[in-house]
């Protein structure tokens, strides 16, 4: 009888872990909205936010720019206000995006967020044709301010002597 009664637990035990399996893949591949990201960015969770923020990048959706930047000022968590600066970067549209880097730069002492504003400016003006001076006065006030970090020195330095030699090549042709 007790064989009866732990094989029988045992077959119904197997029969509904399937069930649970399929109901927990169905919720996993359900497709996200971008309204619904739309809503995440200003509500969700961190992970929801960084998905978010992935999911605008990949789709290098400048309608959402302005709630990025809100994002990117008002969230505590420095993972975020970094993919918020690594999306505006993928994006790649100068003028607001700009400003509002520069002024993270400005504001923040957190090297890792320093990091990705600067790459995210380097991104943007790397798709500019002509010089983004909003950009350049960023660039400026993290070489002057921001060498806490080893790396943000590091990048830094790199991107001093990229834009030197820019103006030498501008000069000369000016020459020419």
């Amino acid at each position: 009888m007790n064989i009866f009664k732990i094989s029988t637990a045992v077959l119904l035990f197997a029969l509904t872990i399937p069930v649970f399996a399929e109901e927990e893949d169905a919720t996993e591949k359900a497709p996200i909205s971008t309204d619904d990201y739309k809503t995440i960015l200003v509500s969700g969770t961190d992970i929801e936010k960084t998905q978010a923020l992935k999911h605008f990048a990949e789709k290098k959706d400048q309608s959402q720019i302005p709630a990025i930047i809100t994002l990117l000022n008002e969230s505590e968590n420095p993972s975020i206000a970094s993919e918020a600066a690594i999306t505006l970067g993928v994006i790649g549209k100068s003028g607001e995006s700009t400003s509002a880097l520069k002024k993270k730069i400005e504001s923040t002492e957190n090297g890792d967020v320093v990091y990705a504003c600067i790459l995210a400016i380097f991104n943007i003006h790397r798709k500019d044709e002509k010089r983004d001076p909003e950009a350049e006065a960023a660039l400026r006030f993290a070489i002057e301010n921001r060498r806490q970090d080893p790396f943000v020195v590091d990048m830094l330095e790199k991107l001093k002597s990229k834009f030197i030699e820019e103006e030498n090549k501008k000069k000369e042709a000016e020459k020419a």
